[in-house]
């Protein structure tokens, strides 16, 4: 049975998130558009599942994770369609 994405790929992605986030890409659009450059079009399902987890790890090492785009914002943000060239969708802004 195939998930239609390997694995290692969620793993390495989850650990870019994380470096990502800590080396200070704090919002969700900024994130999604790197990884969607790395990884292509498949990624576009697991990135707010990348980016809330690294999120937690954050917090959880005691860092301030006030300025990253809101859980809510990240939740309605449309992965499917943000970085078409004629998309008139507003980007996602931390801290909201």
């Amino acid at each position: 049975m195939s998930s239609g994405i390997d694995p290692e790929i969620l793993t390495i992605g989850m650990q870019m998130a994380y470096l990502r986030l800590k080396g200070g890409v704090v919002h969700f659009a900024e994130f999604a558009q790197y990884m969607v450059e790395k990884f292509g079009e498949g990624i576009k399902p697991y990135l707010k599942g990348m980016y809330d987890g690294a999120r937690r790890l954050l917090e959880a090492e005691g860092f301030d994770t006030s300025t990253m785009t809101s859980i809510d914002d990240v939740t309605n943000f449309d992965v499917d369609h943000f970085n078409l060239p004629d998309n008139n969708s507003p980007q996602v802004q931390g801290g909201q």
